[in-house]
């Protein structure tokens, strides 16, 4: 059984997912592992808050639509004693790619929430 417990909050910007009966650290692990496995690396890294990039920001540029970026925040923080938040946030519109990189942003955005409850 997994660790996702329920669906906080969703809006065009973040979304909030809570989960129970997992450590922090295992948490962040499974974050990690999961996101790296979909193409994605870490380009920023504190406690509690990582920056996950999958593309590169020169060729969508350069390429427009052709070429993907997308860039999230992601915090754990504690809910309670034996809960943690996870918040994810976009930190990228998708302006780059015009009308169809907003699009690309926006259905990655929903597919790394459905990917994230599997957790």
């Amino acid at each position: 059984m997994g660790s996702f417990v329920k669906n906080e909050s969703v809006s065009n910007a973040n979304f909030i997912h809570i989960y129970s009966e997992i450590s922090k650290d295992e948490l962040d692990e499974k974050i990690n592992n999961l996101l790296l496995s979909n193409g994605y690396r870490i380009k920023e890294r504190q406690l509690g808050n990582t920056t996950y990039v999958k593309g590169n920001i020169a060729l969508r540029i350069l390429f427009g639509v052709f070429c993907n970026y997308f860039k999230f925040n992601i915090t754990i923080s504690s809910n309670s004693s034996c809960e943690f938040k996870v918040e994810v946030k976009k930190d990228t519109s998708g302006i780059l790619g015009g009308l169809f990189g907003i699009v690309q942003v926006k259905n990655e955005f929903k597919r790394l929430a459905q990917i994230l409850q599997t957790i």
